[in-house]
């Protein structure tokens, strides 16, 4: 599924990452229960972003092109002030729906950097 980042993503400012989720032929993706988790690379979560519901959630599933997640303020906040930037990880949990008929589980992630604005307090 691919993956798009909205932006360049500066301390404390806001961001969206938009997750496309295609089939192989073309035709619409099923999902359900999707949740997101945002964490450094050592898996440290932020801001207390682990396991956000997103999305509707119904049992039955529904149809979804895309979807955007935006993350702004403290979950866009530097642990170390001293670095030129810090890498973030959003990880995207969900179940889709196959042509065999069975829910399977779909994760995703999107690592990128969040970059240091020294006069940001």
């Amino acid at each position: 599924m691919p993956l798009k980042l909205l932006g360049r993503a500066s301390e404390k400012s806001n961001i969206g990452i938009k997750f496309t989720f295609e089939h192989p032929d073309d035709s619409d993706v099923k999902i359900r229960q999707m949740s997101w988790t945002l964490t450094n690379l050592e898996g440290t979560v932020i801001n207390s972003r682990s396991d956000v519901t997103h999305g509707e959630q119904s049992s039955a599933g529904y149809t979804l092109a895309d979807t955007t997640i935006v993350l702004s303020g403290n979950d866009l906040q530097l642990l170390e002030q001293t670095k030129e930037y810090e890498l973030r990880v959003l990880t995207l949990q969900a179940e889709y729906y196959t042509e065999a008929g069975d829910w399977v589980p779909l994760i995703e992630s999107a690592e990128f950097p969040v970059y240091n604005m020294t006069a940001v307090m």
